[in-house]
């Protein structure tokens, strides 16, 4: 074989190895991207007696399949051009979305956690439920609550509020707020070394509610307790409405004072009455004791005046009263000598 015929010979065999090469990594990578969108896989958390909706998108379906494969295994339900049952025995747990777009379980116990399977035409999606048991926590607006967790040996803490971040703290001081938690949430001094890894948040807000949940170290670790449930009652608004949070602490503020004003008024009207109790009985004391005698005499008094002038009626009554003063008083009647004027000559007649 000559120079040329060999030359020849070693660039086919390149070019045909490379062509092989090339056909070898496009393989692959169809293969690849087959089994990427064959299977899929999510994770729903949901709290007892929750609503749980895993979305599969079978309405784009001609055929698919609702299977539970861990704890058990078993067919829930079906679809065929959008036309779904339930199956036997799955029927008071499981109904399917309005929009055929998912499956419905009604009210998640305990027992219901696991891995489900949609199959849609072929292609495959596992779900894995996790079941909560979560605290319940009702709070007013603008109030402040605290949400307790406890881990040992943690690098990091993350709170969730359903699936946002409300905070993430790192031992190295690192923190990150969740969009509208900043400068409401906060973490005890010395959390990582005490363990104590619970949340603390102010000025409560309507849309606060939802279920929060504590992870540590990347969140890879549940902490204890796991799991809240937050309402949120509405705080009750004047006529006017529209109160800034300014105008809240004043009438918060107005009414404790009207409360103390309140407590102090009816203190005085305790006293005051106590006092005129005390006024009366004294006054009714003394009245039995000195003022009741004193008026007995006086109407003896009266009495005998009465009666006195009652004599001195009865006395008119017999006598005539006299016309002038001499007459009033008696008079001595002298017998007088008929003698003429002797009479008044000195007698010589000495007295034996």
């Amino acid at each position: 074989m000559n120079q040329q015929s060999r030359s020849f010979l070693g660039t086919f065999d390149g070019q045909y190895s490379a062509c092989i090469a090339m056909n070898c990594a496009l393989v692959t990578l169809l293969f690849c991207l087959n089994i990427k969108g064959t299977f899929s896989k999510s994770i729903v958390s949901s709290t007892l007696d929750q609503q749980v909706v895993f979305s599969c998108n079978t309405s784009s379906c001609e055929n698919a399949e609702w299977r539970k494969t861990f704890i058990t295994e078993a067919t829930i339900g079906k679809c065929h051009k959008q036309r779904c049952t339930i199956e036997e025995g799955f029927q008071e747990k499981f109904t399917f979305t309005d929009n055929k777009e998912g499956l419905l379980l009604i009210s998640a116990k305990y027992s219901d956690l696991g891995t489900y399977e949609c199959i849609c035409d072929g292609t495959k999606h596992f779900v894995k439920l996790d079941i909560l048991p979560a605290l319940n926590i009702t709070a007013a607006e603008l109030e402040i609550i605290t949400l307790w967790c406890y881990a040992n040996d943690a690098k990091d803490v993350t709170w969730l509020r359903d699936d946002e971040r409300v905070l993430h703290f790192t031992i190295n001081g690192f923190t990150v707020h969740g969009k509208g938690f900043e400068s409401r949430v906060s973490l005890k001094d010395g959390c990582f070394k005490n363990g104590d890894l619970s949340l603390t948040m102010t000025g409560i807000r309507k849309t606060d509610a939802g279920l929060y949940r504590c992870f540590v170290n990347d969140e890879t670790t549940k902490g204890y307790p796991h799991t809240y449930m937050l309402y949120v009652n509405e705080k009750q608004s004047s006529p006017e409405g529209n109160h800034t949070e300014c105008n809240s602490n004043a009438e918060e503020a107005l009414i404790i004072s009207l409360r103390v004003i309140k407590c102090l008024v009816f203190i005085i009207l305790v006293l005051l009455a106590v006092l005129t109790a005390m006024l009366y009985f004294i006054i009714k004391k003394q009245n039995k004791g000195e003022i009741q005698p004193a008026s007995t005499t006086t109407t003896q008094t009266a009495q005998e005046s009465v009666n006195e002038s009652d004599n001195l009626l009865a006395c008119d009554t017999t006598t005539s009263p006299p016309t002038d003063d001499s007459q009033s008083t008696p008079t001595v009647i002298i017998p007088t000598q008929e003698s003429g004027t002797e009479y008044n000559k000195p007698s010589n007649t000495k007295p034996f």
